[in-house]
């Protein structure tokens, strides 16, 4: 299965599951939970704070290596969705791809994750955990303690 034949069947829409597509084209489904859905709204408005509101992507879907994986938040600048924003699939990851930890099953799956978005071109990655602690990456193997893009950025919500 493809990213755009899955957004077209209809058979999907309604689902109470994130989707995403693994690298041999087989839907993922991960539940939501409430938690989740507050984290994602508590880390989108403290992005708006620090200023990248305008660039601000929720559920952006992202053909990677290992699949397509729909980063819960997203932040690019206006060239980039000048250049992504007709697609069902971004081709280029956005500069800081942001995921809710809760949701990755396990430290292979991290790293899968890191890797697959580092490879489609993201500059940064970002896991929160279920508590709110944010990890922050530059490259797959190196984890910083805050942002280097925006020092003022919280590590924890």
């Amino acid at each position: 299965m493809t990213w755009t034949e899955a957004c077209n069947d209809p058979s999907l829409n309604d689902l109470p599951y994130k989707i995403e597509l693994d690298a041999h084209g087989r839907l993922v489904m991960v539940r939501r939970q409430i938690a989740h859905c507050r984290l994602k709204g508590r880390l989108g408005r403290a992005m708006s704070r620090a200023g990248m509101g305008n660039g601000l992507c929720i559920s952006c879907p992202i053909q990677t290596s290992v699949g397509v994986l729909v980063a819960d938040l997203a932040w690019h600048d206006a060239e980039w969705f000048d250049n992504e924003a007709d697609d069902c699939v971004c081709a280029v990851a956005p500069a800081i791809c942001i995921d809710i930890g809760a949701l990755i099953a396990d430290e292979a799956g991290l790293d899968d994750r890191l890797r697959g978005y580092f490879q489609a071109g993201a500059k940064k990655v970002w896991i929160c955990d279920e508590m709110g602690k944010i990890a922050f990456y530059r490259s797959p193997m190196v984890k910083l303690g805050r942002s280097l893009r925006i020092p003022k950025f919280p590590s924890a919500l």
